[in-house]
C-alpha cells in the first residue's frame, strides 16, 4: 500500500513539473500614452449662494424644487406682498397730498407778493404824503409864529401830517406783517419740498419691499437645497434656497504631495464618480492650493468639470486622474510584465516553444493598462503573457493558446 501511494505521488510531481503551459502571444506595438495622477476627492463648487429674504414675511409660494435648473433672475420664492403693496399705496398718496400742499403754498406765496408789492406802493405813497405834510406844517408854523396865519390854519396842517404819518406807519406794519407771512410760507415750503421727499423715499422702500417679495436667483445655477417652504413666516436674512452657479462644480481632491511635481492649473482630468462607476467626466486642474496637511501630506487640488452636468451632488465622493504627461510610444500590457529571480524586471519572449527573459526599462504607465517600452525591445518580437507570470522560468517550454490583444 505505501509503494503504491508513492508511486501516485511520484507521478503527480513529474506531471506537475512537466506539464506545459498554455501562454498568450502579443506584440508590442506603438500606441499613444497617458500618464496620470491620481487622487480622491468630493463634489464642491467654486460659486454657491444661500440665497436668502430681504424682507420679513409669509412665504406663499416656492414654485422650484431641488435640482431644478434655474435662470438668473427667475423667481425662487414668493412672500406675501399684501402689506408691501398697501405701504406703497399709501405712500403714493401721501405724495399727492405733499405735492398739492406744496402747489397750495407756493400759490400763497404768490398773492403775498403781489401784496408785498401792493403794500410797498401804498408806503412810498403815504411816506411821500406825510413827506408833503411835514413840510407844510414846518412853513405854516412859520407863518404862525409871525402871526400871518390863525392857529385854526396851522392845526388843520398838522393834523393832514398826523394823519399822513399814520397812514404811513400802517403801510409799513402791513408790510412787514406780509414779509412775515411770507417767511413763514417759505419755511412751509420747505416742509412741503420735504414731505415730498420723504414721500419718494417711501415710495422707493415700499417698491423695493414689493419687488423683495419676489426671490430670484442671481445667477444661472442649480437648486440644491432648500431651506424654506410654503406657509413658513422668515425674517429678513433668512436663506430660502442654495443654488450652485452653473459651470462651476469642481472636485476638491486630495494629491500626495511626493506626486506633484508636475501638476499645474490646465492640465487635463478624469473624474469618476463613485455612484457613477461606469461615466467618465473630463475637466481640469483650476487651482492647487499652496499649504499641504502635515498629517497626510497632500495637497488640494480643485478640478473643475469642463462642461455642465447635470444631477450632481455636494460632497459626493469621486476619484480623478490627472494627466500629467503624454506619447506615442512602443508598449506592452502590464499584464506581460515578469520578474527575473534576481529581481530585474523585463518580459518573456518567445523563440520558437521556448522563453527567453528579457530586461526591459519601462516608462510611464497608461490607466488602460498598457506601459511603456523605454529600451529593451525593438518592436515585433513575440512576447509571453500567462495568468500566472510568476511561475514561469526562462527557458521553459510553452504552447501558445491565443495569439495578439
Amino acid at each position: 500500500m505505501i509503494i503504491v501511494l508513492i508511486i501516485a505521488a511520484a507521478a503527480v510531481l513529474f506531471k506537475a513539473n512537466f506539464i506545459v503551459k498554455k501562454v498568450d502571444v502579443i506584440k508590442a506595438v506603438s500606441m499613444p500614452l497617458k500618464e496620470t495622477v491620481f487622487g480622491v476627492g468630493y463634489v464642491g463648487a467654486e460659486v454657491i449662494s444661500d440665497v436668502a429674504a430681504q424682507v420679513s414675511g409669509k412665504i406663499e409660494r416656492t414654485p422650484l424644487a431641488e435640482g431644478a435648473e434655474v435662470k438668473s433672475g427667475e423667481v425662487l420664492v414668493i412672500i406675501d406682498a399684501a402689506e408691501f403693496n398697501n405701504a406703497l399705496d399709501s405712500a403714493k398718496v401721501n405724495l399727492q397730498k405733499a405735492e398739492a400742499q406744496l402747489e397750495s403754498i407756493k400759490t400763497n406765496i404768490s398773492l403775498i407778493g403781489e401784496n408785498m408789492a401792493i403794500a410797498r406802493s401804498n408806503m412810498e405813497k403815504s411816506a411821500a404824503v406825510m413827506e408833503f405834510n411835514r413840510k407844510e406844517t414846518a412853513r405854516y408854523k412859520s407863518l404862525l409864529d409871525s402871526n400871518q396865519i390863525a392857529p385854526k390854519i396851522y392845526d388843520e396842517k398838522q393834523m393832514a401830517y398826523t394823519v399822513s404819518a399814520g397812514e404811513n406807519s400802517n403801510a409799513s406794519v402791513a408790510l412787514k406783517i406780509l414779509a412775515i407771512e411770507k417767511e413763514k410760507q417759505a419755511v412751509s415750503e420747505k416742509l412741503a419740498a420735504s414731505d415730498i421727499e420723504n414721500a419718494k423715499i417711501s415710495i422707493k422702500q415700499a417698491a423695493l419691499k414689493c419687488e423683495y417679495s419676489s426671490i430670484r436667483a442671481p445667477f444661472d445655477g442649480v437648486i440644491v437645497k432648500r431651506f424654506a417652504e410654503e406657509g413658513m413666516v422668515i425674517n429678513s436674512g433668512s436663506p430660502v434656497m442654495r443654488v450652485v452657479k452653473k459651470g462651476s462644480y469642481w472636485v476638491s481632491s486630495y494629491i500626495d504631495i511626493s506626486q506633484m511635481q508636475n501638476i499645474r492649473a490646465g492640465l487635463s482630468a478624469e473624474i469618476i464618480l463613485n455612484r457613477q462607476p461606469g461615466a467618465k467626466y473630463i475637466g481640469k486642474v483650476y487651482r492647487i492650493e499652496q499649504e499641504g496637511d502635515k498629517i497626510t501630506e497632500e495637497l488640494k487640488v480643485d478640478i473643475l468639470f469642463d462642461s455642465n452636468i447635470q444631477n450632481l451632488y455636494l460632497d459626493e465622493k469621486a476619484e480623478v486622474h490627472i494627466e500629467t504627461s503624454g506619447r506615442t510610444a512602443l508598449a506592452i500590457p502590464s499584464s506581460c510584465v515578469a520578474a527575473a529571480a534576481d529581481g530585474r524586471k523585463g518580459v518573456f519572449t518567445l523563440e520558437g516553444s521556448k522563453t527567453v527573459f528579457k530586461k526591459i526599462e519601462f516608462g510611464i504607465m497608461d490607466r488602460s493598462g498598457f506601459i511603456e517600452v523605454v529600451n529593451g525591445l525593438a518592436g515585433g518580437e513575440s512576447i509571453v503573457r500567462f495568468d500566472e507570470m510568476h511561475k514561469l522560468r526562462e527557458n521553459e517550454t510553452v504552447a501558445v493558446k491565443k495569439e495578439g490583444l
